[in-house]
């Protein structure tokens, strides 16, 4: 199954990303995929909820969505 991870970047999105990808194909979305620590097993797109523009490619060949959102405290760091 073809699955993305919002905020696959945080401490919530990264060990969901690990688990899912161990028996699924995982894309996870982040803002900016090069500054990524990324996993092996884990497909990395930029996409930002606030960016239509960012979602199509997102969201191609995805069966299913893991959304988690941000730490209130990361959220704070962004704005």
């Amino acid at each position: 199954m073809n699955i993305l991870v919002t905020a696959a970047s945080g401490s919530l999105g990264t060990e969901i990303s690990k688990q899912l990808s161990e028996k699924h194909n995982v894309t996870g979305a982040v803002r900016a995929p090069s500054k990524v620590n990324q996993l092996d097993g884990v497909t990395y797109v930029e996409f930002d909820c606030d960016n239509e523009a960012s979602h199509d490619s997102a969201l191609k060949s995805v069966e299913a969505c893991c959304a988690t959102s941000p730490t209130k405290k990361a959220r704070a760091k962004t704005d």
